[in-house]
């Protein structure tokens, strides 16, 4: 059989402190090469990481491979590169996300700081034969 890679967006509960990760997903996209859905996996971990703080999902000791304050540290400087991040609403708060302008080194580098991700790649098996009957059917049909 052929594999495809099912791009999972993982599932997180509330539960009054943090969003902890449930069983369980929602498939988004499905690949046929499992680099392709890596690098999907990474693109949308890194808008997620813009769009949320990580501290949501984790406690400081829980988020890391590296020490706290060098994370921070690290948030500091693309602050003083690229400026305050923007947001939609007064009531957003923007530490310990990425910054929107930070290049691709800068995105890579807050992905290797951080343990928490949103997306991951389930390998699964393609039943090749009966899709391509289904695709020779619509073709004739």
């Amino acid at each position: 059989m052929n594999k495809a890679y099912i791009v999972m967006k993982k599932g997180y509960e509330y539960d009054d402190n943090t969003y902890n990760e449930s069983d369980g997903g929602h498939p988004k996209i499905v690949c046929f090469s499992k680099e392709d859905a890596e690098l999907k996996v990474k693109d949308l971990n890194s808008k997620e990481y813009q769009e949320v703080s990580i501290l949501d999902y984790a406690y400081e000791d829980d988020c890391l491979n590296v020490e706290w304050d060098d994370f921070e540290k690290f948030n500091n400087s693309l602050v003083e590169k690229y400026g305050k991040i923007k947001t939609k609403y007064s009531w957003d708060y923007t530490e310990n996300r990425l910054h929107p302008s930070a290049n691709e080194d800068e995105v890579n580098e807050y992905c290797k700081m951080v343990t928490v991700s949103f997306y991951e790649v389930v390998e699964v098996d393609v039943d090749t034969p009966s899709y391509r009957e289904e695709k020779i059917n619509n073709i004739l049909n």
